[in-house]
């Protein structure tokens, strides 16, 4: 299912001219880019364009006006870039400043509902990757708004889930567009009421965790504590501290009127000035899937930053939204995986050729610098277990240790539930020879990103570990190297073998048919007659089924009988007429075991009619319960019906 679907995530606003401020020189330049000024959110490129224009027709638009290269610079992207999107995805949008923005398709009211459903699956608590120890591993225990992956960081992307002011622009955009004033401040996550529960606060930590470990190559700190301004406004261009904010609200009514599951400015992440209008503020919708399932919450987030960090999406020939394959995400797609990842577009089908790492350290934040060497002869030695990060597809860490044990378990394992590095562990011994390479592969609902070794090593001898982010070739799931990157830890222990597995059970003692009555179980019938009316012969013959879990019979009792017929009496009654007398006439035979086949009788009966045969089997234990049956007779010879009934 697409993340689009699963919850609905409002990221920034699509704003009229008239909530624009538009300074006099650009007003002076009529039909012509505008300079720069200071704020770039003030800043109202002269495109042409009507309120919003999008698709093939924004495409028209802005090559007729001889703006592509403007709008593209505007945003950061390459015209190349924007022409593709345009031309590829009905969702990206121009305005009438030049400004670019993706305009999300919504779910369906029924889908939105029945994301919660989702849970049992993708619900990271269960399935947390590839290991679900590591669920809020790192954020157990903290304050849930005091979390800071990298405090100090000069960059900042603030998750506000506790309410804050809706920017002017946002509550005009909606009284505008769509007849409803929102409220000047948005409501917590989940619901309006300010207390969180316990459950809420733990979706708190895992989306946050997520978010953090989606952007951990990076120097920027992912935090749900209220920076000052300062970090998050950008003054001029020297000020190397500045950031977005991801407004979180559940102000679902309001949201439902643009059937749009999220609006985000592309490449507002650096911009310059104050943000009234709330270019670079993320309005999220808090839906109960949040707390439920935080892996939808994580992946749209990291993705509307994205749109802000200048990012576009990846898309295909068939998708707007490049789908998951197997169980691989991609964070600018539209689907939601066990591991995601951004994408330099090298996948099968790829519209979108940006590097996406790349592209986000364009707008500020730089890698992480290299915390171990990528040789053995700099290996960071370690004794129980050392954490380490992955920036890049080139990146791999070497580890060494001395061996205590005669036989050793190694583990690389994520940091995060919300793990991106598939991890490849590789060891040899002091002579440089392999010991022992492992990379599990994917499986249809496990991304496998762990890997553990289990070695015979000498105490006292020295070992080396190389860890490297890794691809999957295990189709459905097949993606590169390119996005394995993020936050690992390495252990090593004794390695403890399992208990043996306890002997089977011995074979359960036959005790033999039980000693009680038979029990028939199955039953065949039929029935001829023959002969003239008044010597007419019947027979009847079957087969009867016996429970083998009882004692076999000894015998069977077949019971026949028929619907009432009228008998003259021999001796003259009422008046010296003979009179009519009504019997059943009913036929018994016992049939020893085990030939169970019965066959009667010389009566005189109807030749028509629908008779009842009852049956009954005796061992020495008892007798069994009638077991019932009807019969109709058909006509026939009498040796014919002798021979069938053996």
């Amino acid at each position: 299912m697409s993340r689009f679907g699963a919850l609905t995530l409002l990221a920034a606003a699509c704003l009229t001219g008239s909530l624009l401020v538009v300074s006099p020189a650009t007003s002076a330049q009529e039909g012509e880019g505008s300079a720069p000024p200071t704020a770039d959110a003030e800043r109202c490129l002269k495109t042409g364009l009507p309120e919003l224009s999008s698709g093939e027709q924004a495409r028209a638009e802005l090559k007729e006006a001889g703006m592509v290269r403007d709008v593209a610079e505007e945003a950061g992207v390459e015209p190349r870039d924007l022409r593709r999107a345009l031309k590829a995805d009905e969702s990206l949008h121009v305005d009438e400043c030049g400004k670019m923005l993706y305009i999300e398709s919504g779910p369906e009211p029924e889908v939105l509902a029945a994301s919660a459903a989702l849970e049992a699956h993708d619900n990271p608590q269960s399935q947390a990757g590839s290991d679900k120890k590591n669920v809020l591993k790192v954020s157990k225990g903290q304050n849930a708004f005091a979390l800071n992956s990298r405090p100090g960081a000069p960059y900042t992307i603030f998750l506000d889930f506790d309410g804050g002011p809706i920017p002017s622009g946002w509550r005009n955009l909606w009284s505008e567009r769509y007849g409803v004033l929102l409220p000047a401040t948005a409501a917590p996550f989940g619901d309006s009421d300010p207390a969180f529960s316990a459950e809420e606060l733990n979706a708190i930590k895992a989306i946050w965790e997520g978010v953090a470990e989606d952007f951990s190559p990076f120097n920027v700190n992912v935090t749900t504590q209220q920076p000052p301004m300062a970090d998050l406004e950008r003054s001029n261009e020297a000020d190397t501290r500045y950031g977005v904010t991801a407004l979180i609200s559940p102000r679902s009514d309001e949201f439902a009127l643009c059937r749009c599951s999220g609006l985000g400015y592309v490449g507002t992440f650096d911009w310059i000035g104050p943000d009234p209008q709330g270019y670079k503020v993320s309005l999220n919708r808090g839906d109960p899937a949040y707390v439920k399932n935080p892996r939808f919450a994580v992946g749209t987030i990291s993705h509307e930053v994205g749109h802000n960090f200048g990012l576009l999406h990846d898309s295909t020939a068939e998708s707007e939204y490049a789908p998951k394959r197997g169980v691989w995400g991609i964070i600018m797609g539209g689907a939601t995986g066990l591991i995601e990842q951004f994408s330099n577009g090298d996948f099968p089908g790829s519209l979108n050729s940006q590097d996406d790492l790349d592209v986000i350290a364009a707008e500020g934040p730089q890698r992480i610098p290299d915390d171990h060497e990528d040789t053995p002869q700099a290996a960071t030695a370690f004794t129980n277990s050392v954490n380490g990060l992955l920036t890049t597809r080139q990146d791999v860490d070497w580890f060494t240790f001395t061996a205590q044990h005669a036989k050793t378990k190694v583990e690389a394992a994520p940091r995060s539930w919300n793990a991106n590095a598939n991890l490849e562990l590789h060891i040899t011994n002091a002579n440089g020879q392999t010991v022992a390479t492992v990379n599990p592969a994917a499986t249809s609902d496990k991304a496998n990103l762990s890997a553990v070794a289990e070695i015979a090593t000498t105490p006292g001898q020295q070992y080396f570990v190389r860890i490297d982010g890794t691809g999957e070739t295990s189709a459905p799931t097949i993606y590169s190297d390119y996005g394995s990157v993020g936050q690992y830890s390495v252990t090593v222990s004794k390695f403890v073998a399992p208990p043996p597995p306890p002997p089977p059970p011995p074979p359960p003692v036959n005790p033999g048919p039980a000693k009680v009555a038979p029990i028939i179980t199955a039953g065949a019938l039929e029935g001829a007659h023959w002969g003239p009316r008044k010597k007419k012969r019947w027979a009847v013959w079957g087969t009867w089924d016996v429970s083998p879990d009882t004692v076999a019979p000894t015998s069977y009792k077949v019971v026949l009988k028929g619907k009432k017929i009228k008998v003259k009496k021999k001796k003259a009654k009422r008046n010296g007429k003979k009179a009519w007398q009504y019997r059943t006439p009913t036929l018994k035979e016992t049939v020893d075991a085990p030939r169970r086949v019965a066959a009667f009788l010389t009566e005189n009966l109807p030749k028509r009619g629908k008779y009842r045969v009852t049956v009954t089997a005796t061992n020495a234990y008892g007798t069994s319960k009638k077991y019932a049956m009807s019969i109709k007779a058909k006509k026939t010879r009498g040796k014919a019906a002798q021979r069938r009934m053996g």
